[in-house]
């Protein structure tokens, strides 16, 4: 497949953009009223299709960049579905109003928390997960009540052709819209009065979605990245340590936005590290022909750009290099004698590069961590509770799991989001349902005296004593 092959050739315009948002819009405060039984009704012919197409889902990411089916079916497939099964379990419950106590001094009062509505709401999904990360935040849209107008990644046309099918064989149109096209259609998106915008993507375009939010003072979740670190102590179980660590770096061609961006090893077991990471490698992908492919040629270029600066400035490869650009392959890398001024030191990799640093005491970690920014995740593997416990408690970060990685991502009980430059926000089951409502404050008195009556004007001493009462005492 040419690199030319990699876009949508289909764009919406200008017009049918203004369109599918006003239909969207009108259709807006009739979806704010929609009932739970009409919101589960959506929901369940969403899953119905996802696993009436679970074939073609697996199939049209092997044909975007030959990714493995049971890997789809994993990190794609498996969320959206368990999604949108939370969502059914628990939405009575999250839509029905919260009691909350009323203060003593406001007796004859009740008070309660109602979650309503955005409004029309604007998913911009990526190319690295298109399904999971088009859909599983659309179904909290829809749980919350709102329109969605979804624009899917141009780099997967495959994925996205069929994440169009499934929409239009599940929503109407003046419920779930979609928009084609690459960067120019997500400008025009972002020049609309959208409600809220739920994007994820790289910190730089992250910061552009905020900036048109702003505009229109939209909320907006924000799903970053960051540089995410692995930190391995010694006396770890090495062999099985390599392993999830090379499996958080290396699968998806490293092209997913939690993976292990870069590890610290005890110095004094690094060679051993090495070894076994070499093992795991060969043992987790023993036929590279498997190995799925970088999304682009632009983009297998700028990771190849990485290896080399890196090489250049005294970076020691611990693997064999394997790559071709047109094909869009490269092998896993591991770099060690990695120093600040390389861009792998810098950059968000997105790809199969895992650069390898060494430390020797666990209290200089984070000190070092933290002036690289808050990581959307980190993966502490230890047999100590007291180093596991320092570097939860002194590293801000999305997640942080001890001696696990990636499974917090399918945990429907966790949020999942970052902080800061890793992101804005919570997704996943309540959390991002919380994302797409607004928590209205409803007070209802029922005696036919307020004690509140007692605070207006004119002031009076007796006023003043009774706000002196409310200060000691309330």
């Amino acid at each position: 497949m040419g690199d030319k092959d990699q876009y949508l050739t289909e764009v919406t315009s200008q017009n049918e953009i203004i369109q599918r948002f006003e239909a969207l819009q009108a259709n807006a405060p009739k979806m704010r009223i929609s009932t739970v039984k009409q919101r589960k009704k959506l929901l369940s012919v969403l899953l119905k299709n996802v696993l009436k197409y679970r074939h073609e889902i697996t199939q049209a990411l092997k044909d975007d960049y030959n990714r493995s089916s049971i890997e789809t079916e994993l990190a794609d497939t498996w969320v959206v579905v368990k999604e949108i099964k939370f969502a059914l379990k628990h939405l009575n419950a999250w839509l029905a109003p919260e009691r909350v106590p009323t203060p003593l001094p406001f007796v004859g009062s009740s008070s309660a928390i109602h979650y309503e509505s955005k409004g029309v709401v604007l998913i911009i999904s990526p190319w690295n997960f298109p399904f999971n990360l088009s859909f599983a935040p659309l179904v909290s849209a829809i749980a919350g009540g709102n329109t969605v107008l979804l624009k899917p990644s141009e780099y997967t046309p495959h994925a996205t052709r069929v994440i169009s099918k499934i929409v239009s064989e599940t929503f109407p149109e003046d419920v779930v819209a979609m928009a084609f096209g690459g960067a120019e259609v997500a400008e025009s998106l972002l020049k609309l009065p959208f409600n809220h915008i739920f994007f994820t993507g790289s910190p730089r375009v992250g910061k552009l979605v905020m900036k048109a939010a702003a505009a229109h003072l939209a909320s907006v979740t924000l799903e970053l990245g960051g540089k995410t670190p692995t930190i391995i102590d010694a006396n770890v179980n090495l062999s099985a340590t390599a392993k999830q660590v090379a499996y958080s770096k290396f699968s998806n061609k490293g092209q997913v936005c939690i993976a292990t961006d870069y590890v610290y090893v005890h110095k004094s077991i690094e060679a051993d590290f090495y070894t076994a990471l070499k093992q795991a490698i060969q043992e987790l992908y023993p036929d590279m022909r498997d190995y799925p492919r970088l999304v682009n040629i632009g983009h297998t270029k700028r990771v190849a750009a990485l290896i080399d600066d890196a090489r250049q400035k005294g970076a020691k490869v611990e693997t064999t290099i394997d790559l071709n650009v047109e094909e869009r392959f490269i092998a896993p890398v591991v770099l060690s004698g990695i120093t600040d001024d390389m861009h792998v030191a810098q950059e968000e990799l997105f790809g199969p590069i895992l650069p390898v640093k060494t430390f020797d005491e666990i209290s200089a970690l984070a000190p070092e961590i933290n002036r690289g920014g808050k990581p959307l995740a980190m993966y502490i593997f230890t047999n100590k509770k007291a180093h596991a416990e320092y570097l939860i408690n002194n590293i801000p970060a999305g997640a942080a799991l001890v001696n696990e990685t990636f499974i917090h991502h399918f945990n429907s009980y966790l949020p999942f989001g970052g902080i800061n430059g890793s992101g804005l926000g919570k997704s996943h089951g309540h959390y991002g349902f919380l994302e797409f409502v607004n928590a209205k404050s409803v007070v209802r008195h029922w005696l036919p005296w307020r004690p509140s009556s007692l605070l207006l004007p004119p002031y009076t001493r007796f006023t003043q004593f009774v706000v002196n009462l409310l200060i000691k005492y309330f």
